[in-house]
């Protein structure tokens, strides 16, 4: 990750599920032995993107449901940092390297012929300024 970058998720394990193990040592096999938390995407044509194969998987419906099933030591999976930073701090949910960054396409439109209010033309003009959309 670049200085300008920010973690937007993490890949995160409860420290009740870890036990004694140093979370940069556990291995893909290793992970594999517990539940990965997914939330289920309602799209059936978008991919779920990030799964490990040989983990068993335990589909929730929101957020709040999968930190939950972390957060009790049930399974592991990433989680927004803004969601999970008081329990990275209290040591109850530590990071994982184990499976690497997941990087995610942004595509954002806007019709030509209908007027942007003030927020949406906050948004579209940091994109434009920082991505350089083309015309």
């Amino acid at each position: 990750m670049s200085d300008n970058e920010v973690a937007l998720s993490l890949l995160v394990i409860s420290d009740g599920l870890l036990g004694e193990i140093a979370p940069h040592s556990l291995t893909r096999a290793s992970l594999a032995e517990h539940p990965q938390i997914v939330v289920k995407s309602s799209d059936a044509q978008f991919p779920d993107s990030g799964l490990l194969s040989d983990a068993p998987k335990w589909f929730v419906t929101d957020l709040q449901a999968k930190k939950d099933l972390i957060t009790s030591g049930l399974g592991w999976g990433r989680l927004p940092c803004h969601m999970i930073a008081q329990e990275l701090t209290e040591g109850v949910l530590k990071p994982l390297p184990t499976l690497g960054e997941i990087s995610l396409s942004i595509c954002l439109a806007k019709r030509d012929n209908h007027h942007l209010g003030p927020v949406a033309s906050h948004i579209w003009s940091y994109f434009d300024v920082e991505c350089s959309f083309p015309d």
